[in-house]
């Protein structure tokens, strides 16, 4: 799934009032006016029991209050509301640059996991 259907999935499937992010490189992929919060849309190849997240995109995505993390995987489709007060453990983790991109450098990143167990199942 990329992330354009996971996009039209969410405005048929759940919530009609979505719109996609104006910009390309906005700070969220789309915005609900029915629930009044911004959403990060990630779709990953590979299903894994926790997903990742940056803490950069999450400080921005939260920086106005509640937003929504939304991730598919080849076994659903999940959600999650992040929020300033959240606790949540970072570490810092070696990682490619970029996933698609061609580029494998390493660069130390702050990251933490988000249980699916803890997540909204969507589909």
């Amino acid at each position: 799934m990329t992330e354009t259907e996971l996009l039209n999935w969410l405005i048929d499937n759940v919530d009609p009032s979505i719109k996609p992010a104006e910009y390309k490189y906005s700070r969220f992929d789309a915005y609900s006016k029915t629930f009044d919060k911004f959403i990060e849309l990630k779709c990953r190849r590979t299903h894994y029991d926790t997903l990742l997240i940056e803490k950069k995109k999450f400080d921005s995505l939260v920086e106005d209050g509640e937003a929504y993390y939304i991730c598919s995987t080849p076994k659903g489709i999940y959600s999650w509301v992040l929020s300033p007060d959240m606790e949540i453990e970072w570490i810092t983790k070696s990682m490619p640059r970029n996933t698609d991109f061609g580029n494998k450098s390493k660069k130390d990143k702050i990251v933490s996991y988000l249980r699916i167990s803890d997540a909204k199942k969507l589909k």
